[in-house]
């Protein structure tokens, strides 16, 4: 994490209004990282809980074993890498994700910011990557 935003010398998190409302963008800090994981993990999960009862437990296990597998691998954590994935995928859906986390608020919420406050958002989340991840100055 860059020094002077840690330090809180840099400026306050960058926020965005919609009807009516504030929403705050967290700089990306442990419990960002955990909750954009675990939802990512959620998502990879997902699709097995359909299959219940329609096919078999051995399958379903041993695909949840290969998601977790690959959580392990580090697959679904957050770091650069992922976020220029996310805003390069044009995915409203896994975009509204990292929103969802980092504004602290709920999916359709974030899908709404996206969708409606386009610039703003994606500033917000760019003034808070280069300072939760800019070489200490």
């Amino acid at each position: 994490m860059n020094v002077s935003y840690a330090l809180g010398n840099a400026g306050a998190c960058p926020k965005v209004e919609h009807n009516g409302k504030t929403y705050t963008c967290s700089f990306v800090i442990q419990r960002v990282k955990a909750a954009y994981r675990q939802k990512m993990i959620n998502r990879a999960l997902s699709p097995l809980l359909d299959l219940e009862g329609k096919a078999p437990r051995e399958f379903i296990d041993r695909q949840a074993q290969a998601v977790l597998k690959r959580a392990e691998n580090g697959e679904f954590d957050f770091s650069p890498e992922s976020l220029k994935r996310i805003m390069s995928s044009g995915s409203v859906d896994s975009l509204a994700i990292l929103v969802s986390i980092l504004f602290d608020c709920s999916d359709d919420e974030a899908t709404d910011l996206i969708l409606n406050k386009t610039t703003e958002t994606t500033v917000a989340i760019e003034q808070v990557w280069k300072g939760s991840f800019a070489p200490p100055e």
